[in-house]
């Protein structure tokens, strides 16, 4: 896959804001998802983190949201992770969420 312009993946993370249209966030969200599911590009799993995609997955996860979109955030961030824990760990707590719990009870386990 090639290297993620910053711009591309600011764009995506926009589109995950709960003001955001439900078609446009469920596509960012998949796409995200997708991108952050590159095992051994850190590249682009830094591009996603930078870009600020934390904060509004851990929203999507805590959300009531359908499980497909609760899956996904959680799916995402899980890839997410493996460079970025203390930070997801940050973001759901200041959404009153272990999001690691969270994802455990969606079936994706503690990384």
């Amino acid at each position: 896959m090639p290297p993620l312009a910053r711009r591309d993946v600011r764009n995506l993370v926009r589109k995950l804001d709960a003001s955001a249209c439900p078609s446009q966030q469920n596509e960012a969200l998949t796409t995200i998802t997708e991108l952050s599911n590159c095992p051994g590009d850190l590249n682009s799993l830094a591009a996603i983190a930078a870009a600020g995609a934390i904060p509004p997955l851990v929203q999507l996860l805590v959300a009531r949201s359908s499980t497909d979109v609760q899956w996904n955030a959680a799916a995402a961030l899980g890839n997410l992770a493996t460079k970025n824990r203390d930070a997801i760990a940050a973001a759901g707590a200041s959404a009153g969420v272990d999001v690691l719990e969270k994802m455990e009870h969606l079936g994706l386990g503690r990384r």
